[in-house]
């Protein structure tokens, strides 16, 4: 499937953060094309790489000044943006509580 050869390609060195001259990133064309699966695998990805990488990706802007979410919502796929955004804050809490030292505690 398109996630397996994504991976792939990221494995390979594929550049995650960067975009084509269009300004548009892997992520808006995935958003484009309503392959959810492929734009979570990517956020996944970005999330591991940088501590904020996945806002980082979900904030770019392609050169109409649209993010990938917006050209999702552009093309009627809604729901898959709203998944989205809600995948980020997790990835988000989730990185922050492992980046989180944890309290100690008195025994």
């Amino acid at each position: 499937g398109h996630v397996e050869v994504v991976e792939a390609l990221l494995v390979a060195g594929a550049p995650l953060f960067e975009s084509a001259r269009t300004g548009k990133s892997a992520l808006h064309l995935a958003c484009e094309a309503g392959h959810e699966a492929v734009a979570r695998t990517l956020l996944f990805r970005a999330s591991k790489t940088r501590q904020d990488g996945a806002r980082e990706l979900m904030v770019a802007c392609d050169e109409t000044g649209r993010t990938a979410v917006e050209a999702a919502v552009a093309n009627e796929l809604n729901t898959m943006a709203q998944r989205l955004h809600k995948y980020v804050q997790e990835l988000q809490t989730e990185t922050f509580a492992v980046a989180s030292p944890q309290p100690l505690v008195a025994s």
